[in-house]
């Protein structure tokens, strides 16, 4: 089953085999591929965690405020545990992303000290990893699957589904207004925890009319990478600056601020399509689709 709703369903039973679907296989990847790659299976298992959290907030009108706090809380709190691992990859690819966007600018050595450093730190961070890795995720990951039938669903009819997505995608416009006004990396990088929201509604909803909620849903993951990699070269940044390991760092940390405004101008262009309309519409819009689809209205070709 690949993340999507089944339309032809009711809500609460297509969202139940959704949800366990994505906790038992974040479970089982971190028991059954953990010892032959490590940070694959972490990294799979924390987009696991994204996908159940983001299906939690579609729902969460028709959760009590216990329920929806203890899974999301027990999910995000655990796959905190884990998120080191790949962190210090990212760090690595992020410095051969700038030396290779900005190839001549600098000697070629220039970003090699800097390379060795992260290197050696996201080796460190493997060299830490042992079976014990990623436990505490697995077992939240398998509680949640259990408790997943008692989650309070059985009054929840697709409004439910239009009203979270509408929520999130509200909730994204306005991040996205005071990203646009003020570009902080908290700001931008609160901003693409609702551009992941969308992204994820979008694909789970988008049955509705797939040619146009997958291209819309595509649109939203290149904006959520774009936000990732401005989030990406802003921690660099500060790595770089509170200790720099070459006589180059200077000159480095400016091609990463140069990169990031490129970035930035790319985010915002983009946003402003991505959330062109105002929430209402876009509700409105979203709620016709599905009614559409599951009165059995052929699908636009």
């Amino acid at each position: 089953m690949s993340y999507k709703l089944d339309l032809g369903d009711d809500l609460a039973a297509t969202v139940r085999a959704t949800a366990r679907e994505q906790l038992e296989e974040g479970a089982a990847v971190l028991r059954d591929e953990q010892a032959d790659d490590p940070v694959g299976a972490v990294h799979q298992a924390r987009k696991n965690v994204k996908k159940s959290r983001a299906l939690l907030r579609l729902v969460r009108s028709e959760l009590d405020d216990e329920t929806y706090r203890r899974e999301n809380r027990s999910l995000r709190d655990a796959a905190r545990t884990v998120a080191h691992v790949r962190d210090a990859d990212v760090m690595v690819e992020t410095a051969e992303a700038v030396q290779e966007h900005f190839a001549g600018r600098l000697p070629a050595n220039a970003f090699e000290d800097l390379r060795s450093a992260l290197t050696k730190q996201a080796d460190d961070a493997r060299s830490g990893i042992d079976g014990r890795l990623g436990e505490d995720l697995t077992a939240a990951l398998e509680a949640s699957a259990a408790r997943v039938e008692d989650w309070p669903l059985d009054g929840a009819g697709w409004s439910t589904a239009r009203k979270g997505a509408a929520r999130a995608y509200a909730r994204g416009r306005k991040a996205f207004a005071v990203a646009d006004a003020d570009p902080t990396t908290e700001n931008l990088h609160e901003w693409r925890k609702r551009v992941k929201d969308l992204w994820y509604h979008e694909r789970l909803l988008k049955n509705a009319w797939p040619a146009v909620l997958e291209a819309q849903a595509d649109e939203a993951h290149t904006l959520s990478d774009l936000l990732g990699d401005e989030h990406d070269m802003a921690v660099l940044a500060e790595r770089l600056d509170d200790d720099p390991p070459t006589k180059h760092a200077d000159a480095s940390l400016g091609l990463i601020d140069e990169r990031r405004a490129e970035l930035l101008a790319q985010i915002r262009a983009l946003g402003r399509r991505v959330y062109a309309e105002k929430p209402k519409a876009f509700a409105r819009r979203i709620g016709r689709y599905v009614k559409a689809a599951r009165a059995g209205d052929p699908v636009p070709a």
